[in-house]
């Protein structure tokens, strides 16, 4: 019951935050508009000239020069707005540099360089409102529990939920999926690395966003522990965000269905803050001596699957505190979220780092991920 009124409480507030947000956009762009000059027109002034000379002919001189003086001033006019439009948009694209290749500025993109806030990207929009929500994952999937369970029996041979050991394939096949729903998430550009974002904090070049964490994690698990790794690159959230948790779960069913051997999925993200010192620190750590980045699992409990994937972050949790203990951020349990979680017993969302984090510091952890998930799932299949 607790649960349930925190996440009305939580929806209600995000409804406020979006509206309050949309109505001062609104009140800005009226005011801009209400503010723009007014000038005479040309029919409003040929009027006045024939009531002026069906009165006094001798006005006509004087009306003539009238009408050539505010056309005049309307062309000076004209010539003005456009240097200004000019200056403008000059003036935009240099103090918009992730974004200089591209003359069609908005305002969400000056939104954007300001306040560090994606319109595309949720989790920045609400941890720059409300500081203690910075977990915060859109989760846009509509499914039934029967979609569920047939999307869980492409790989399984056991009910949902259920204690009962499977029968696991040859070693030969591939054990693990790795992708990522929010692909194009990306970290903070350093002297070392220089990322070209496609928008804050977002690149689609898989070499500096969080696939380049992904590729870490295979790595270790293929090379050190000798796990066969599926490590699907589609990208599911660019163009369109809002339909990455969607996308994403087509690439869990093609690859179930084409490796049905793999037991074990996980979602490679990094967290979405606000640029602040607090925020920095949150997810910065050395680990052997190494900079590197805090990560954090994030657990859907609304689908019948959830006890087994809470199960599996327990022993992922304990083998960080045994093998790396400053590197783990407590688990986050989302009461009314998915995330595509019931696809697997094992399947699991883990936050490497977050927007604050240098790439270097997200793929150091990557292997150290690699590393504590190679040791629980060699544990697992061997007991």
């Amino acid at each position: 019951m607790r649960k349930d009124i925190g996440d009305k409480i939580y929806s209600i507030i995000i409804i406020i935050l979006v509206f309050s947000i949309v109505y001062q956009t609104s009140f800005l762009l009226v005011n801009t508009k209400d503010s723009t000059p007014v000038v005479l027109s040309e029919n409003y002034i040929v009027e006045n000239e024939e009531q002026e000379m069906a009165t006094n002919n001798s006005a006509t001189t004087e009306l003539e020069l009238k009408e050539n003086e505010v056309e005049k001033n309307s062309d000076d006019f004209s010539a003005d707005q456009d240097v200004d439009i000019s200056l403008y948009m000059y003036l935009v694209q240099q103090v918009i540099p992730y974004n200089s290749k591209t003359s069609n500025y908005t305002l969400k993109d000056i939104i954007k360089y300001i306040t560090k806030v994606d319109f595309n990207d949720p989790k920045t929009l609400i941890s720059s409102q409300i500081p203690i929500i910075h977990s915060y994952e859109e989760d846009n999937v509509e499914i039934s529990v029967e979609e569920e369970k047939e999307i869980y029996s492409i790989t399984a041979s056991k009910p949902l939920n259920s204690d009962e050991v499977e029968v696991n394939n040859t070693s030969d096949k591939p054990l693990v999926l790795l992708y990522s729903t929010h692909t194009t998430e990306s970290y903070t550009s350093t002297d070392k690395t220089k990322i070209d974002y496609t928008s804050y904090a977002r690149t689609t070049n898989e070499e500096h966003n969080v696939l380049a964490v992904g590729a870490e994690v295979k790595k270790v698990l293929e090379e050190k522990y000798g796990i066969v790794v599926v490590h699907d690159t589609t990208v599911h959230d660019y163009p369109s965000y809002a339909q990455s948790y969607s996308n994403s779960l087509e690439t869990i069913k093609k690859n179930l269905k084409k490796y049905p051997s793999i037991q074990y999925v996980f979602d490679i993200h990094r967290d979405g803050l606000v640029d602040n010192p607090s925020n920095k620190e949150k997810y910065a750590t050395v680990v052997n001596e190494v900079n590197s980045a805090k990560i954090m699992m994030v657990v859907g409990l609304n689908h019948d699957n959830s006890a087994m994937n809470l199960k599996f972050s327990e022993k992922v949790y304990q083998g960080f505190k045994e093998m790396y203990p400053s590197i783990a951020l407590p688990t986050v349990k989302r009461s009314t979220a998915k995330y595509n979680q019931f696809a697997r017993d094992n399947a699991m969302l883990f936050e490497v780092g977050s927007n604050l984090s240098t790439l270097e510091e997200a793929k150091a952890s990557g292997k150290f991920l690699g590393d504590v998930l190679g040791k629980v799932i060699t544990d697992k299949e061997n007991n």
